[in-house]
């Protein structure tokens, strides 16, 4: 009898130990957390932007101090976020938050266009970083000595689409010819080579290589040339 009691008290001490330790736990949790939730939406391999967004005023972060301007620029001074949501619904315009890392943490009051125009600006700076940073892949576009005019044509169309795209191109030419009799082969290369010069007139290029067999040419990127 005595052994099934102490069990028990055992049993029950540990039981509050155990509730003790998450609520412990639970309260540091809680103190970490922002006042303030917002979802980037950004996949994890990507840098994650963050963009002026609306933030919803509850109980648990009503009594936040941040730093407050008008629509106007005016700086409102330091209030709680309480406050601050009174003065958009007064004024008909969203609480947005606009600096996360500073503190205490800076909002705006804007009207609906306006953070429509926040948004796209701070957008389109990212996107224009991520083009500039971004290493394009090279194309490579192969011909001969002996094509035609109407696929030589197409050939540097396709390379002037390319060099719009921001692509490095490689162009190799075959010294294949119709007539297998021709022995000057370099005199038909010279004579292709300036008839490319006028063709490629979208950007320079240079000869990598030539022989007998073929020629190589590159064309820097557009990017790299600017």
């Amino acid at each position: 009898m005595f052994k099934m009691r102490y069990l028990r008290l055992f049993s029950n001490i540990v039981d509050l130990s155990t509730k003790s330790t998450f609520r412990k736990n639970l309260l540091i949790s809680n103190l970490n957390v922002k006042p303030y939730s917002i979802n980037y939406k950004t996949p994890t391999n990507r840098t994650k932007v963050f963009k002026p967004t609306t933030v919803a005023v509850t109980n648990a972060n009503k009594h936040l101090q941040i730093e407050l301007s008008g629509n106007d620029e005016k700086n409102l001074g330091r209030m709680s976020m309480e406050r601050a949501k009174e003065l958009a619904d007064k004024s008909e315009l969203k609480l947005v938050l606009v600096d996360e890392s500073c503190s205490p943490p800076k909002f705006k009051l804007m009207t609906g266009h306006e953070l429509y125009k926040a948004q796209i600006k701070i957008r389109d700076e990212h996107k224009n970083d991520s083009d500039t940073n971004r290493v394009m892949k090279e194309k490579e576009i192969d011909m001969n000595l002996a094509i035609s005019d109407h696929d030589l044509d197409i050939k540097i169309k396709m390379a002037h689409n390319f060099y719009d795209k921001g692509h490095p191109i490689r162009i190799k030419i075959i010294s294949k010819i119709q007539n297998k009799k021709e022995k000057n082969i370099p005199k038909l290369q010279e004579e292709f080579l300036e008839k490319l010069k006028k063709l490629i007139n979208f950007a320079k290029f240079k000869i990598e290589k030539m022989n007998e067999n073929q020629i190589l040419i590159q064309i820097s990127s557009k990017n790299a040339s600017d």
